[in-house]
């Protein structure tokens, strides 16, 4: 796979922007991406002084994150098959 032109202690936000604007993920593929991450920053850095809502992430949004896992993952193992 080629290395897009990023630095490593890029924060994950400007990295998936990179893939998406060098053209080697879709559109839809950055918003998986970004779903990841906020799922992640969420259970990660807990706000206990949260003020939108839904204040936390519940079971209800565990079908949108088991999707987007899965479409990353069959993305990523097909990446060398993609044209």
């Amino acid at each position: 796979m080629e290395q897009c032109h990023v630095t490593s202690k890029a924060h994950l936000y400007e990295k998936i922007k990179v893939l998406h604007e060098s053209g080697r993920v879709a559109p839809w593929m950055k918003n998986y991406l970004l779903i990841l991450k906020d799922f992640g920053n969420e259970q990660v850095h807990v706000n206990t002084k949260a003020t939108y809502k839904p204040s936390t992430v519940s079971h209800d949004d565990l079908l949108t994150l088991l999707c987007s896992i899965s479409r990353v993952l069959k993305l990523w193992a097909g990446w060398d098959d993609l044209p």
